[in-house]
């Protein structure tokens, strides 16, 4: 019989080790430093749990409270909801919600599996297409409402309605109120590794590094870039390349 990659596991005589394999793995990596990264600005900075796993090029913003505190953890940066180069349903700061909420509600629901990003006392943003924005502060999440879904209460009523049709949506408040970019969400540096933040079952976070500047990136390994963030990051497309000062 023969004996090789998918032949058999037999075995050979002899003193010599052997490794038999019955199958191939391709193994990629994604290049996100064009330039030396020993030179580049970098921060030891803690992500937020729940998000699942990330790749290394997203763009990432300090969360902050309704006070407009800054808070000490990092989540994913909000794309503004122009949304001509960004999908929302992959947008790995939004939960698009699961039903349609009208003005004066309370509550909203969101995929049960998403929902351990979000905790009591968060301040998050709801979005929908227009664009349409609108703070809320959460004051308590039932992560067991159905087999499916997870209701979040939120601290006041909406002003706002919030249709599934709309791409409505919600994520972590990630700018202040007072300072800009509409959608409350600002860039702050870019996820320079992989990292995995847990799920709802364990949002454990994880500790990253953030790329700030003195560097050259590759653009397609870049990830939500949108025109605010090269803004909020002071970067410069350049064909194949995204340049930060």
């Amino acid at each position: 019989m023969p004996i090789g990659p998918g032949k058999s596991t037999a075995g050979l005589g002899g003193n010599i080790p052997q490794l038999n394999r019955e199958g191939y793995t391709k193994l990629r990596q994604k290049m996100l430093f064009y330039s030396d990264r020993a030179v580049a600005l970098l921060l030891p900075k803690t992500m937020k749990g729940g998000f699942g796993n990330l790749e290394a090029g997203l763009p990432l913003a300090n969360m902050y409270d309704a006070d407009n505190n800054k808070l000490d953890k990092l989540v994913p940066y909000a794309a503004a909801m122009d949304w001509s180069d960004i999908d929302v349903s992959n947008d790995p700061a939004r939960v698009l919600l699961q039903a349609s909420a009208s003005a004066t509600d309370t509550k909203i629901y969101v995929d049960a599996t998403q929902v351990g990003r979000f905790d009591e006392d968060e301040a998050v943003i709801l979005a929908k297409t227009g664009p349409t924005y609108e703070e809320a502060v959460i004051t308590s999440i039932d992560d067991e409402y159905s087999s499916v879904l997870a209701e979040i209460t939120l601290s006041g009523e909406l002003s706002n309605a919030f249709a599934t049709t709309d791409s409505a949506c919600v994520y972590h408040k990630s700018h202040t109120s007072s300072g800009g970019n509409a959608h409350l969400s600002k860039a702050v540096g870019i996820m320079d590794q992989d990292v995995g933040t847990g799920d709802a079952e364990n949002p454990s976070g994880a500790q990253t590094s953030l790329f700030v500047s003195g560097g050259i990136l590759v653009t397609n390994a870049l990830q939500n870039m949108d025109s605010q963030a090269l803004t909020d990051l002071g970067a410069t497309e350049d064909g194949m390349y995204t340049i930060f000062k």
